[in-house]
């Protein structure tokens, strides 16, 4: 057997955990994929600013998927208009703008913000002073600018005498303010200034309503503020679409219009095998030409699938599908292949934890 037959993967393809190193991987979910693509291409034809939400169940892949289109958005974007992109977990115990203002604004490329700035607007404005500083000042200089951007406490008495500004951001309205400011900054560079939120259904968690209805607000106002140039995608963890969309007041979803949101489904058999065979794909080492299945043979991938569907009654997701043929994979390799009866594969997936999945 040729020996790229026996390696069968440059790195594990059975990884639960997004990460941007595999951004460009996508695998199944063809309509998805379109989804995202023409979300791009709205974007790079129109300047209309524009929010929309992704929703998928525990599992389901939307972390990844927010991955892929900000790895869409970087590599078919022109050289001249590439957008700023910001991706970041909405925290646990957010409790208003301003944290998510503090997890947004350490993401921004804020030397590169900074020198547009300079040479697009002379004014003296808080935000034109910290750019100064952080492009011309010294090493501490910088860092006090730095700090005074992403909503940090630089001491007051060294920050005026430095950049002269007085005062830190440490109000809500002081957060959406310089958030804006950047936005512009970008919009009058052509640049198109997207947030990409990840775990957006933490904003339901707030301990009030009158919380997270001031949050959301800041949000609309900044819409208000930015009608080009500007858009947010709202990955929700949400088992239905409605209540997904429930977490949005009306003023924010009328600036979602008419256009469908952006689902994760559970797949059918033979969308989880294109799926399976698509994601080993990617993971091929230089030269592979051995089958779409290889170590497992596809009599062994349909069986897994099929028991997932048909005795587990579990969800056809990628969590649960790379999970599963994971521990087959570790049970049963013997010299580069899925070695075993049939019988001991269903003994195997017999054995495992079905109410976890």
């Amino acid at each position: 057997m040729p020996v790229q037959q026996l390696v069968a993967f440059k790195s594990s393809p059975f990884s639960l955990l997004a990460d941007e190193t595999t951004a460009a991987c996508w695998a199944g979910r063809k309509q998805t994929l379109a989804q995202l693509r023409r979300l791009c291409g709205s974007w790079s034809s129109r300047a209309d600013s524009s929010l929309d939400v992704m929703w998928a169940n525990l599992g389901a892949g939307k972390t990844h998927a927010l991955f892929h289109l900000k790895y869409l958005l970087t590599s078919l974007s022109a050289a001249t208009s590439v957008p700023i992109i910001t991706f970041v977990d909405v925290p646990e115990d957010i409790g208003n703008f301003l944290e998510l203002y503090k997890k947004i604004l350490p993401t921004l490329p804020l030397r590169q913000l900074a020198e547009l700035g300079l040479k697009t607007h002379q004014s003296k404005s808080r935000l034109s002073r910290a750019f100064r500083a952080i492009v011309f000042g010294a090493e501490n200089d910088q860092q006090l600018a730095y700090d005074w951007i992403v909503g940090a406490k630089p001491g007051l008495r060294e920050l005026k005498a430095v950049t002269g500004i007085d005062a830190r951001i440490e109000s809500d309205s002081d957060a959406e303010t310089v958030l804006s400011d950047l936005v512009r900054l970008c919009a009058s560079n052509g640049q198109r200034f997207v947030v990409l939120l990840d775990e957006f259904q933490r904003v339901g968690h707030m301990k009030t309503e009158k919380k997270r209805g001031a949050l959301l607000a800041h949000v609309r106002t900044l819409f208000s503020r930015n009608p080009t140039q500007l858009s947010f995608v709202l990955a929700i963890g949400s088992r239905l679409e409605k209540t997904a969309l429930d977490l949005l007041p009306p003023e924010l979803r009328t600036i979602m219009g008419m256009r469908p949101s952006i689902a994760l489904p559970e797949m059918s058999k033979d969308e989880a095998l294109d799926f399976v065979c698509q994601r080993f794909a990617w993971y091929r080492p230089a030269g592979y030409s051995g089958s779409a299945e290889h170590p497992f043979t596809s009599e062994q991938v349909r069986f897994v699938i099929s028991y997932l569907s048909d005795e587990a009654k579990t969800r056809l997701i990628p969590r649960t599908i790379l999970q599963v043929l994971g521990i087959v994979y570790d049970t049963f390799l013997v010299r580069g292949e899925i070695s075993c009866p049939q019988e001991d594969l269903l003994l195997l997936l017999k054995s495992l934890r079905w109410d976890d999945a």
